[in-house]
């Protein structure tokens, strides 16, 4: 667990408020970029699990995906879908 840091209000003194400390642009890209690097590795590893299980049955794939959840700290949902970016093939949209 890390540890919280507290930083001394006079540390923010020379912070003006009228200028944006960052564009919010560069910020959303900043805040991307970490979220990328801390879920590419464990998602390569899920995605090898579900290769082989694509053309199968959709328990198969839920399993795998709820067995590795957990290994994903920064997420919520976690979900497959087909070629055409349906996640119910077959079902009448």
């Amino acid at each position: 667990m890390r540890a919280l840091r507290c930083i001394p209000l006079a540390a923010y003194s020379s912070i003006s408020l009228t200028e944006p400390i960052m564009d919010l642009q560069q910020s959303i890209r900043l805040q991307r970029e970490k979220l990328t690097q801390r879920i590419a590795p464990p998602m390569a590893v899920i995605a090898q699990r579900l290769a082989p299980l694509l053309a199968g049955e959709r328990a198969a794939l839920e399993a795998v995906l709820v067995a590795n959840l957990p290994t994903l700290f920064h997420c919520k949902h976690l979900y497959v879908l087909d070629a055409v970016a349906d996640c119910n093939p077959g079902h009448p949209r």
